[in-house]
């Protein structure tokens, strides 16, 4: 099985986009895919509101970005909107290499490679 990073919106509603990331995390598991969500893995240990622990969190994601592609893993964009962290991820995984996807719920859950 293939790890693909979870690459998503976080701030904002954060309790709405933590929902969101399980069911983002169960369409991949369910595509034969192992989720890599950071939402889940840091919800309630940092406060995304304070700057200084965002930039924690933040450096933390890249780096386990970065070991997924030892794996072969991807990174699987989720919903419309880029955020500030979500740009950050997407360009660390594009200089490691990473294959970059997204994720269109529209049309059924289908993975589509990114062009650019």
């Amino acid at each position: 099985m293939q790890l693909a990073y979870v690459c998503a919106p976080l701030a904002g509603d954060i309790s709405a986009n933590i929902t969101k990331a399980r069911e983002y995390s169960r369409e991949l598991a369910n595509s034969g895919l192992i989720p890599i969500s950071t939402h889940l893995l840091f919800d309630g240990v940092y406060d995304d509101n304070d700057p200084v622990q965002r930039e924690i969190v933040m450096d933390a994601c890249i780096e386990i970005l970065k070991t997924i592609i030892d794996c072969g893993g991807l990174l699987i964009i989720f919903g419309d909107k880029i955020t500030a962290g979500m740009k950050r991820e997407i360009e660390a995984a594009r200089e490691a290499c990473i294959p970059v996807f997204n994720f269109d719920t529209e049309y059924g859950g289908k993975i589509a490679r990114e062009t650019s």
